[in-house]
């Protein structure tokens, strides 16, 4: 008998339930398809083309949910490629999270000028604290501090304004 099985003559790992969370929750889920393709030279935009000719739905936050796994094992090319399928080919609605979650793929993959090309052609109402907060990540990974500082003045600014129109002071006499 071996010294770590403290006596236990058999134990059993077994478990009739199981639970598995995020995007790959069925037997045959998109992230599932999608997971087997690690090489990023490999498109997965096939993938997520034939998941629709078979008439499979497929959600925003599903969507969502496989960039994120994407992120999480570094497959940036893969979680951009999605991002882009999402809200270029499937017409998803952007919110500030999605723009600032691109952006940091457009930098990864693309580098902090196409990433900045990007940031300057987003559409001002959505640049948000979000955004400008991916964009001053981006900056800051590449060290360039003087970058990093213009858009942090940028954000305090368009920031300070919103709060001056949200809470009436650009009518107040003492201003």
């Amino acid at each position: 008998m071996c010294s770590w099985c403290f006596g236990f003559r058999r134990v059993s790992l077994y478990s009739t339930t199981a639970t598995v969370s995020g995007a790959g929750k069925s037997k045959d889920s998109l992230y599932r398809r999608i997971s087997p393709i690690g090489d990023p030279r490999v498109s997965i935009v096939p993938v997520l083309d034939q998941w629709i000719e078979e008439g499979r739905k497929v959600y925003k936050d599903q969507l969502q949910n496989i960039i994120k796994q994407l992120r999480r094992y570094r497959r940036f090319k893969h979680a951009l490629e999605v991002s882009q399928w999402m809200i270029d080919i499937r017409d998803f609605s952007l919110s500030s999270r999605d723009i600032a979650v691109r952006m940091d793929l457009i930098s990864k993959v693309h580098g902090m000028k196409q990433a900045e090309n990007y940031f300057n052609n987003i559409p001002e109402q959505l640049k948000l604290m979000e955004t400008y907060s991916a964009v001053l990540n981006c900056y800051a990974q590449e060290k360039s501090v003087e970058k990093a500082d213009e858009i942090m003045q940028k954000s305090i600014c368009r920031n300070l304004k919103q709060l001056v129109r949200e809470f009436g002071f650009a009518n107040s006499p003492k201003l």
